[in-house]
């Protein structure tokens, strides 16, 4: 089901396994805060969350079989768990039929698990990222539980400096509120002002000047990133594999959930890097990468400073 659903099922019935899966580990925390304020008292007694890695049935059990203490249920979460089909029909076969009716057992994992979806008793809600119209939404609601205006146009700016990121977008809304202190507005101006853009979306910003050739606007941003402490060297190495990327993107028939696993990136990046990367003619999109590699080879066999060679590339790069 999607989180939406979930929600609303709440008023109705708390379940007694959940699996929630993908890439907005904000939805985790929401969904489990959620079950836990419904139906447990004294959470530091009766809730607890634990790593999946290494975690045996051993010492799983006896947490899940424990009964709450002066509460209506307890909960047991895991982050990160991923049981072979054989343990859930063996050891956790008991937790896995739904036998402690008193403990709320909830896994957390931004990677799939066919063998946690195929149990029956295993509620399944996606936490897929949310489209930028539904976020923007969101922020401007947060915003007015905060006693701030937020237009749409600055919603849309915020969803975009924060890369669609939840746990980012609440972080900075909150941040905001207190930015603008006793005006009732939050405006684009305050956003551009106090918001941290994400380094991935500097990225993105200074390839889109390149691509469109923007050699003032591609300068402006790489030298705001080094005045803000980035490193040359890393910056080239960088927009290399930020632009190798978006070639090998363009170049792959592979479905996006795919592609994510392969270069461990979130699936909205892939989506991001196919998008951009139709700026490029696939030819000029190879000769771009080919020559942030030779100007990275020279910087490393002394022939340039990074400084340099990053700047000789950004130039050559808008204005071939």
């Amino acid at each position: 089901m999607e989180y939406a659903e979930f929600r609303r099922s709440l008023n109705k019935e708390v379940m007694p396994v959940y699996l929630f899966e993908g890439e907005e580990v904000y939805l985790f925390e929401t969904g489990l805060k959620a079950i836990t304020d419904l139906c447990v008292t004294s959470p530091e007694i009766n809730a607890v969350t634990l790593q999946g890695d290494g975690l045996t049935p051993e010492a799983l059990l006896p947490l899940v079989s424990a009964l709450p203490f002066l509460s209506q249920k307890r909960i047991v979460a895991v982050r990160d768990y991923y049981p072979k089909s054989s343990v859930l029909s063996g050891a956790l076969s008991p937790l896995m039929r739904g036998d402690f009716s008193d403990t709320v057992f909830v896994i957390m994992n931004q990677k799939s698990c066919d063998a946690l979806k195929k149990i029956k008793t295993v509620t399944v809600v996606s936490c897929g990222r949310q489209d930028a119209a539904t976020l923007s939404k969101w922020a401007i609601k947060r915003a007015e539980s905060g006693g701030k205006k937020l237009s749409v146009t600055a919603a849309n700016l915020l969803v975009t400096y924060t890369l669609s990121d939840m746990i980012k977008i609440a972080n900075e809304v909150d941040k905001l509120i207190c930015y603008v202190g006793d005006a009732d507005e939050i405006t684009e101006a305050d956003i551009e002002n106090a918001v941290t853009k994400d380094s991935e979306y500097k990225i993105y910003e200074l390839t889109d000047s390149i691509g469109k050739k923007n050699y003032e606007k591609a300068l402006k941003i790489l030298n705001d990133m080094i005045y803000g402490g980035e490193q040359p060297q890393k910056l080239l190495s960088n927009v290399y594999f930020y632009m190798r990327r978006l070639f090998d993107v363009a170049i792959s028939d592979k479905p996006d959930s795919e592609l994510s696993k392969i270069f461990g990136v979130k699936e909205f990046a892939i989506k991001k890097a196919r998008e951009q990367a139709k700026m490029f003619k696939l030819k000029k999109l190879k000769k771009t990468v080919d020559a942030l590699a030779d100007y990275d080879y020279m910087a490393k066999s002394g022939g340039l400073d990074f400084g340099s060679a990053l700047n000789l590339a950004i130039f050559n790069l808008t204005t071939d």
